[in-house]
Parts: structure tokens; sequence; C-alpha cells
């Protein structure tokens, strides 16, 4: 692990953090090359994705402390020391964010799924940096293993699974996907209803879809925290935002839900008839092997 890149006098580099400015950085440079094509006003979209950025980071340094409070304790000064005592959550930045991202489209009078498209792009590429940060400074392993597949995490003797390595590779593949689907989604017939048109929010949702995915395949890699019916509070938290992800594509596209249930019993019926008649010529040709 490298959680330090280097230290020159009372000043210490920390991977994480430079982690996380690459990826903003990177993250900022899509985000304003597609809003730049969408001819969204320049000032206008760096204005609101600071704010966005603030609200993001907020929300995931309060529920990194909330949930580490022991480590923090009242001292409020230790809270905002992300150099110091860097950690955060990526539940907290996906509430802060979207609310910031509410909020600023709500402003300036955007069409919130419209912007939410764009952003998603440039974020799934800052949360791939982000989880390689968290495993360059060893932060949010996984649980403790003998296989081949663990790794010595700095001040922990057992090895653990390196899952912020596994999110970072998942998040760059998402990145890779979305960047290809953002300019042809719209001519998916099952996305868009069959319509002539297809609503934005298709990038947005798939990228909650996809956290969600990502999140419960390697939840049970991930220390437990609050037990809840057997399954761990993180995993349902994945699962919250994978089944907001996969209802926010289905309600953005073009589909009708009474229509799709009807095809889906129309099909089962039918399915069910073919079955019935080949059940029935089984037992005339079993009935005709057996008169002759």
């Amino acid at each position: 692990m490298l959680p330090v890149f280097f230290s020159l006098g009372p000043i210490t580099v920390y991977s994480y953090g430079v982690m996380l400015f690459l990826g903003f950085l990177l993250g900022l440079f899509i985000i304003w090359k597609r809003s730049r094509e969408e001819n969204f006003e320049e000032e206008q979209v760096f204005d609101a994705i600071m704010m966005i950025s603030l609200y993001a980071l907020a929300g995931a340094r309060l529920v990194y402390v909330i949930l580490n409070f022991s480590a923090f304790g009242a001292n409020v000064l230790s809270w905002i020391n992300i150099i110091g005592k860097p950690g955060f959550s990526l539940f907290g930045a996906l509430g802060g964010g979207i609310a910031g991202l509410y909020l600023q489209n709500l402003k300036r009078k955007w069409d919130f799924f419209e912007f939410a498209d764009i952003v998603a792009v440039g974020l799934s590429l800052i949360f791939t940096l982000g989880w390689l940060g968290a495993f360059l400074n060893g932060t949010s392993p996984g649980i403790e293993t003998d296989s081949p597949l663990g790794v010595t995490f700095a001040g922990v003797y057992q090895k653990r699974f390196p899952v912020q390595i596994y999110f970072s590779f998942l998040y760059l593949l998402l990145f890779i996907y979305l960047w290809w689907v953002e300019g042809k989604y719209r001519t998916f017939d099952w996305y868009s209803g069959g319509k002539s048109g297809a609503k934005p929010g298709f990038i947005f949702f798939s990228l909650l879809f996809s956290s969600g995915l990502f999140g419960v395949l390697l939840s049970p890699l991930m220390p437990d925290q609050a037990i809840i019916l057997g399954i761990s509070s993180t995993a349902w938290a994945w699962t919250i935002i994978l089944l907001v992800g996969l209802l926010g594509i289905y309600l953005r596209s073009g589909r009708n839900l009474s229509t799709d249930i009807n095809q889906v019993v129309s099909k089962t019926e039918r399915s069910q008839k073919r079955r019935k008649r080949l059940r029935q010529r089984k037992k005339i040709r079993k009935l005709g092997s057996d008169i002759f």
C-alpha cells in the first residue's frame, strides 16, 4: 500500500487525496466536454459542478464521521481535517451529490435528467479513481482471507480481500460503457417504447443501478456492520440503490406498465398452450405405439 506519496517538512501528500483530486479533474473535464456539446453555458456548468461537489464532499464526510464516530469524537476540527484524517462514504457522496444536483438544476431551470446524464458519466470516472485511492490508502478493505487474492494492508496482520480494486475496475468498465451508450440509448426500442423520442435519465439511473449491483455482488467480501434480517446494512443500502436505478430506468422509458403486463401474460398463456399441445401429441404418439 502507499497511503503517503511523499512528505516535505510539515506537508504530507496522501495518495487518497491525490487520486480523488485527479478523479475530480478528469470527471470535470468529461462533464465540461459533454455539457458544451449539449449547449450548456460553460460558466454556469462550472459553478453548478463546484456546488454539487461541495454537497457531495460534505455528504461523504458527514456520513463517514457518523459511521466512525468513535474515531472522531466531538472534535469538530477532526471532522473537517480530511488531510490528517482522510475518509469518505460513497453513500454520503451519492446522497449529497444528488441533493446538490437537484438544487442546482432547480436554481438554473435546467432539465434535471438531461444534466444528470452528463454528470453521471464523469462521476463514474471519479468513483474509479476514488476507489483506487482507497486501496492505496488501505481504506475500506474486505474481509479476512487466506486465499491468494488476499492483500496485506498497513496496520492489518491478516490478509484481506482488496474490494477497493474490484470496485475501481468495475467502475472503469462502467465508465467505458456509459461513454459508449450515451449516444446510442435513444435508439433502443425497448427504452423509447417504440416512440420517436426517448427521455433523458437512462445514464443517470444506469449509474445508480450499476453501483447497486456492484455493491450487492461484493458485499459478501466486505465486513458486516449492522445485521438486518440476516443481511448486512451495507447490502441493504446497495440493494435499495439497485432497485431505485432499475425503477428509474423503467419509469423514464416510454413503456406502459399495463401493456407490458398484458404482453407477459399473453406470452405465458401462449407458452402454456404450446406445452399443452406438446403433451397431447406425446400422449397420442404413445397411444399409437401401444396399439400397434
